[in-house]
């Protein structure tokens, strides 16, 4: 009997182990479901940060592609840059060539100007002229050497048709 008292005393610690071990499970099985609610949420993550990762490789596509038209476009600046400065060195050339038209219309201005005044002198001694002769073409200065010569003689009456040239002269103008 002694026995029986020890096999109970035996089971009830048995089942007194069998029930902290329930309690052991129960709180196991509630930790397994907290890992795997856990895991549930780490999951969860993963797909968001995979989702921000597609994100961040598209926004990586699209900066790649406008660093590719912005390079491009540095090149088209760059070329018009170039045109630029082909045309500022052809505007130059052409300054260069209408400053030196400038001085060659200068210095014809000056030989034109030379040329009226030598004009305006011809003038003068015509006009001069004019009034040192009479109606007939005759000099109305005294003086030998003028009127005949030095030797005496007048001098020679011009031709009727001169004399026709010169009064109609007069009387035109």
């Amino acid at each position: 009997m002694q026995d029986a008292k020890v096999g109970l005393q035996d089971a009830k610690v048995d089942l007194r182990d069998a029930k902290v071990g329930l309690e052991d499970a129960k709180v196991g099985l509630q930790d397994a479901k907290v890992d795997l609610q856990d895991a549930k949420v780490g999951l969860q993550d993963a797909k968001v940060g995979l989702q921000d990762a597609k994100v961040d490789l598209q926004d990586a596509k699209v900066g790649l592609q406008d660093a590719k038209v912005g390079l491009q476009d540095a090149k088209v600046g760059l070329q018009d840059a170039k045109v630029g400065l082909q045309d500022a060195k052809v505007g130059l050339q052409d300054a260069k060539v209408g400053l030196q038209d400038a001085k060659v219309g200068l210095q014809d201005a000056k030989v034109g100007l030379q040329d009226a005044k030598v004009g305006l002198q011809d003038a003068k001694v015509g006009l001069q002229d004019a009034y040192l002769t009479d109606g007939d073409g005759y000099l109305m200065v005294e003086d030998d050497n003028l009127t005949d010569g030095g030797d005496g003689t007048a001098p020679p009456r011009p031709s009727p048709l001169l004399r026709c040239a010169r009064n109609d002269r007069r009387t035109r103008g």
